[in-house]
C-alpha cells in the first residue's frame, strides 16, 4: 500500500505538509482550537478534515476523525508517513465513581474493549471482554508533562483526575450491568476511541497522550437524558480543554 497516497485521499492534503503536533478529536469543531489571530489552513479529505494552525511562531494541526476506534486509529496510523511526532487526543467520556459532569481526565491508559460484533453476539459477556483485554498505555513522559502543564491553567484542581479509561466497541452496549462491571475494575470513564489511538501511535512510533471531559454519567445521568442540561454543565470545561490542549500542542 502507498500510504502517502492513502493519506492524501483520506485527509485531502499532502503528507509532507503536516506539522509535528496534532490534536485529534472525534467531534469538536476544529476551528475552535485556533486562538484569536492565528493563521489557519483548512483541509478536507474523504475521511478526515481539519485545519493547520500557526500561532506565535508555532504550528499544529487539529483533525476531526469521527467517532469510533477504527476511524481514530487509522488516522493516527496514516500520520506515521507525515512529519507528525506528537498526538494529543481530545474527547469525551462517560464518568464512573466519584466523577462529575464537567470533570477532566488525563488518560494514562485505555483498556482495549473495542470490537462491535462481540458486544452483540449470543455469547456476549462483559466479564469475558474485561478478562481478555488489556490496558494500552499513553506515552508516560508526555502524559506526565501534560499533567504538569494543565496544573494551574484550568480552574478547580479538584475536577482534574488522571488514570485509565475503558474504550468500548459499541455505544449501545453501555447498559447498566455492563457499566457496573467496568466501574468495578476502577476505570475512570468509558469512551469509544482512545485505546485505538494509543495502539496506533505505538505502531506508528508516535508520542501520544489524551485528555477528555466527562460528558455524562452512564450509571446515573446517561447522555440521552436531558442532554441540553448536561451540555450546560460542561460547556465551560470544553472551552478550557480546547484552550489548554492548543497551548500544549504549541509547547516545545
Amino acid at each position: 500500500m502507498n500510504k502517502e497516497k492513502m493519506f492524501k485521499y483520506c485527509f485531502g492534503r499532502e503528507a509532507a505538509g503536516f506539522p509535528e503536533a496534532v490534536i485529534l478529536t472525534p467531534f469538536i469543531k476544529v476551528s475552535r482550537f485556533a486562538p484569536s489571530g492565528a493563521k489557519t489552513d483548512s483541509f478536507k479529505g474523504k475521511l478526515y478534515s481539519g485545519v493547520v494552525i500557526e500561532t506565535r511562531g508555532a504550528k499544529f494541526a487539529a483533525v476531526r476523525c469521527g467517532i469510533g476506534p477504527g476511524l481514530a486509529g487509522d488516522a493516527v496510523l496514516l500520520m506515521g508517513v507525515t512529519p507528525v511526532r506528537r498526538v494529543i487526543f481530545v474527547g469525551a467520556c462517560g464518568g464512573f465513581g466519584a466523577s462529575r459532569v464537567g470533570d477532566i481526565v488525563v488518560c494514562e491508559g485505555a483498556f482495549d474493549g473495542e470490537g462491535f460484533s462481540r458486544y452483540h453476539g449470543h455469547d456476549f459477556c462483559i466479564e469475558k471482554i474485561l478478562g481478555n483485554g488489556g490496558i494500552i498505555s499513553a506515552d508516560k513522559s508526555y502524559t506526565e508533562t501534560l499533567k504538569k502543564f494543565i496544573s494551574g491553567r484550568i480552574p478547580g484542581k479538584d475536577k482534574i483526575r488522571s488514570g485509565n479509561i475503558f474504550t468500548t466497541g459499541s455505544l449501545l452496549a453501555e447498559e447498566a450491568q455492563n457499566m457496573r462491571a467496568v466501574e468495578d475494575k476502577g476505570f475512570l470513564g468509558v469512551d469509544m476511541e482512545l485505546s485505538a489511538v494509543y495502539q496506533a501511535a505505538r505502531a506508528a512510533r508516535l508520542t501520544a497522550t489524551g485528555i477528555v471531559f466527562v460528558s455524562d454519567l452512564p450509571l446515573s445521568r446517561p447522555l440521552w437524558e436531558t442532554p441540553a442540561d448536561l451540555e450546560k454543565e460542561y460547556s465551560g470545561v470544553v472551552d478550557e480543554v480546547i484552550r489548554v490542549s492548543s497551548e500544549f500542542a504549541c509547547a516545545r
